[in-house]
């Protein structure tokens, strides 16, 4: 069955090449959308999950008979992987549509001395992303392993990659193709000058390796935050950046900047907002057509009565990106704030950016939704229990549909 990613992607690329109309278009949609979307279903697991469950609980995939899920007694949100890493634990376990739980393992690596680093899901099974650095050598193997009840763990088992590499990194980001054809694996550290080194390995579905690179970016990790990395079924690859500095000490300003790190050229291009332009929930896509980054966010022009506008740049890696600011229409801007800033926020930074859908002519569609968590905790001294409560709040959906210049058409 097709995905209906898929077919929005091909009725986009049919409006743009064959010119059809929108209201022909909205139909075409309506129709189609009847044989994808079925009523909403709400399932509870006829099973006590209590000895499962080891506090944090996310589903790292799925099939068609179930679901894999995977509990850890740690957040998954730690800003370093390594943090906690002796005390942390891992459980998998596999429910089926019916959320009835049909098999859990305990997860480990395959060594004492290797670090587990991350579970995926990848090739249609989970996989176990480890590595183990020495400190005699300085050398760095990374392995990936399937995991399963009926896969047996090697002991001893051969690395996909191996770095050389002067400490051990801190923090791991992987990123999958959008058929699922390609991994790749980033560990970052801290190096020579305070600034922030790069190894990365690019996997092929059979776990091969297909690239091995490795890089520095000329920032200590401290000023900067990674909102997030993409890599194409070829192997192109791209990291995102997003810069904060205050230009003095004490001051309440900030000036926005953020870099864009390509893999293959190794080379870095960045791009400054200033301090009027204060950029919310930058994302970025990869265009499979061109082989471009697609860079897109909202952001709060703090000079403008009109206040917020939508921020898009394209980059091949290799010239510097172009850039692209739109106001949002007086009106929509004000009713999209109230809809969600109820406090009278500026700008619209209760939008995140949930996803970038290239058009295929160098336009995208830009998808952002009012949701939010809140995490609150208490002890109980009667009970001398510990509760930690996280709600999860959802509002208004937006989409733009913006040309390659970043002009909304609708």
């Amino acid at each position: 069955m097709l995905k209906l990613e898929t077919v929005l992607k091909t009725i986009m690329r049919m409006t743009i090449r064959k010119g059809i109309g929108l209201k022909l278009l909205l139909i075409f949609i309506a129709i189609l959308l009847s044989d994808f979307c079925v009523a909403q279903s709400i399932f509870k697991s006829p099973q006590n999950l209590d000895d499962f469950s080891l506090g944090y609980t996310k589903i790292i995939g799925q099939d068609d008979s179930g679901y894999y899920v995977l509990t850890s007694n740690l957040s998954y949100n730690l800003e370093s992987d390594r943090a906690g890493f002796r005390t942390r634990k891992y459980k998998l376990g596999y429910f089926s549509i019916s959320l009835e739980k049909t098999w859990e393992m305990n997860v480990n690596s395959f060594s004492p001395d290797a670090e587990l680093r991350s579970l995926e899901f990848f090739g249609g099974q989970p996989l176990l992303i480890s590595t183990l650095w020495k400190k005699e050598d300085k050398t760095l193997a990374l392995y990936a392993t399937p995991v399963g009840p009926e896969i047996k763990q090697k002991s001893n088992p051969n690395p996909v990659a191996t770095f050389q590499s002067p400490v051990n990194p801190d923090r791991i980001i992987i990123c999958s193709s959008l058929h699922k054809d390609k991994l790749n694996i980033v560990l970052l550290f801290t190096s020579e000058n305070d600034r922030t080194g790069i190894l990365s390995a690019i996997l092929n579905g059979d776990l091969t390796l297909l690239y091995k690179r490795e890089g520095v970016i000329a920032q200590p990790r401290k000023i900067f935050d990674i909102t997030n990395m993409v890599v194409s079924d070829s192997g192109e690859s791209y990291l995102l950046g997003l810069r904060t500095e205050k230009p003095k000490a004490l001051s309440s300003k900030r000036d926005y900047s953020w870099f864009l790190y390509h893999f293959e050229s190794s080379e870095i291009h960045e791009s400054s907002l200033g301090r009027n332009l204060e950029l919310f929930n930058l994302s970025m896509t990869l265009d499979e057509f061109s082989q471009k980054a697609i860079i897109a966010g909202l952001y709060n022009d703090k000079e403008s009565f009109i206040g917020s506008g939508i921020y898009y740049a394209t980059s091949n890696g290799k010239e510097d990106p172009s850039v692209y600011t739109t106001s949002i229409d007086a009106n929509q801007n004000l009713r999209l704030k109230g809809a969600r800033n109820k406090s009278g926020d500026v700008g619209l930074s209760g939008y995140p950016i949930r996803k970038i859908i290239p058009r295929g002519d160098g336009g995208s569609v830009i998808v952002a939704e009012s949701a939010f968590t809140s995490e609150y905790s208490y002890f109980d001294s009667f009970s001398q229990t510990y509760t930690r409560r996280l709600e999860y709040n959802f509002g208004d959906i937006i989409a733009f549909s913006v040309s390659s210049t970043g002009i909304p058409d609708w």
